[in-house]
């Protein structure tokens, strides 16, 4: 499966999908956080690709149809000023 994992952070979550077998991508704006979840992974012996940038700036070319599942943790809506334009990017 590959799953993209928007705001993903630190790779708490991603990791351990890594780990299950999925072909995981973070999308998340933070450079400190794929430092972080880079190392994660590596120790964990897996690997994550994480895309840092604004999720409104997706390559939507590159992406359209690539992922199985979008994944999205709790408490992330509120980041969104464009709720509208988010889940059409989503969708």
């Amino acid at each position: 499966m590959k799953i993209a994992n928007l705001c993903g952070s630190n790779g708490r979550k991603a990791v351990p999908l890594s780990l299950l077998g999925a072909d995981v991508t973070i999308f998340d704006i933070s450079e400190e956080n794929k430092r972080y979840a880079i190392e994660l992974a590596d120790c964990a012996n897996t690997s994550i690709k994480y895309i840092v940038g604004d999720i409104y700036d997706i390559n939507l070319t590159e992406y359209t149809g690539y992922f199985d599942i979008l994944y999205l943790e709790g408490g992330i809506l509120h980041y969104f000023n464009d709720i509208d334009k988010l889940m059409a990017i989503l969708f």
